[in-house]
């Protein structure tokens, strides 16, 4: 998404299957050190490691970000109903 194309595009079949499984997708050099460490968080494979949707939205590369912070807004979680 950062980058406009998916990752490993340019594979097909049992590559690009091989890449999914086995490998992170590259982290563009040109995005910033919070933006990376944004990504990383998300590549974690196990998931008890992984950042929570919640944990990433209180991110530095979402909350120091204009346009995400004009357009995100934390809503009450799926299946909550409000009064």
């Amino acid at each position: 998404m950062f980058t406009g194309k998916p990752p490993w595009s340019g594979l097909e079949g049992p590559a690009a299957m091989f890449k999914v499984l086995n490998k992170d997708p590259p982290i563009p050099d040109n995005l910033s050190s919070d933006g990376k460490d944004f990504l990383k968080g998300c590549f974690k494979r196990i998931p008890s490691e992984r950042p929570t949707a919640s944990k990433l939205l209180e991110h530095p590369f979402i909350q120091n970000s204009n346009h995400f912070s004009q357009h995100v807004s934390v809503h009450s979680p799926a299946g909550n109903k409000s009064p």
